[in-house]
């Protein structure tokens, strides 16, 4: 498992956790105020609902494809039984506490996600492939599995489900190649960028030196592709 969130974005996708942990958890309150009417309630239940919801999907746009979906399906799934939950108790006094109980679920989702970012890490090689699939989704099968080094077959079989077993280091670093270098380059710049010789690399190409030598190449090109947005130097 290698880093997959430099610190700046980590430290985006932090605040913006601890922002929507904030706004759902003022769905339940301990301290009501005895001179709030139950249409005043109910109001500010409808704003703080929609609230719930704008916060959630800018969350869900922050993440990286690949990065996070079991998490982030949990998150859209509470949110349905939140929305069902809320619709159920239109006096919005939660007597049964199913918003409460609902909103509690979200927050645990939403701190085990912190705690996942900390690690910056895809979790398995799996996930690597599936956020690798996504990102360069222009390629043929045949281009992609030539990246991998691996045959079309297999390529077919880990896109069905299958596990990622063959070439798992090298999955894992083009994964994360992808993940620094997307915000820069097409799917087809991005193989240009592997067959582009560089001064940093004392003028190999990335892609030769993941086939000669990937555990010492791995470092290096992490390195290349985060710094300048992967442009290398002739």
């Amino acid at each position: 498992m290698r880093t997959v969130l430099d610190p700046e974005i980590r430290t985006q996708f932090g605040e913006q956790i601890d922002q929507a942990e904030a706004i759902v958890g003022l769905g339940h309150d301990e301290h009501p105020d005895s001179a709030e009417s139950n249409a005043e309630r109910v109001e500010r239940r409808r704003v703080w609902r929609g609230e719930v919801q704008d916060s959630i999907l800018d969350l869900s746009k922050m993440l990286p494809l690949g990065f996070q979906d079991q998490e982030l399906r949990c998150l859209l799934t509470y949110l349905a039984e939140l929305d069902r939950a809320i619709d159920l108790d239109p006096a919005a006094k939660d007597e049964v506490g199913e918003v409460l109980i609902t909103t509690l679920k979200m927050r645990d989702v939403l701190r085990r996600m912190v705690r996942r970012s900390e690690r910056e890490t895809f979790e398995t090689p799996d996930e690597a492939f599936v956020y690798l699939k996504a990102s360069l989704a222009g390629l043929q099968k045949a281009e992609l599995a030539k990246l991998l080094d691996v045959t079309p077959k297999t390529l077919s079989n880990w896109s069905g489900g299958g596990l990622v077993k063959q070439n798992a280091e090298r999955v894992d670093l083009m994964a994360h190649l992808a993940y620094y270098l997307r915000p820069t380059l097409t799917p087809t710049g991005f193989q240009m960028w592997l067959q582009n010789p560089s001064s940093a690399l004392d003028g190999q190409t990335p892609s030769s030196m993941i086939d000669s030598d990937l555990g010492s190449a791995y470092g290096r090109l992490i390195d290349l592709a985060r710094s300048a947005g992967g442009q290398l130097a002739a």
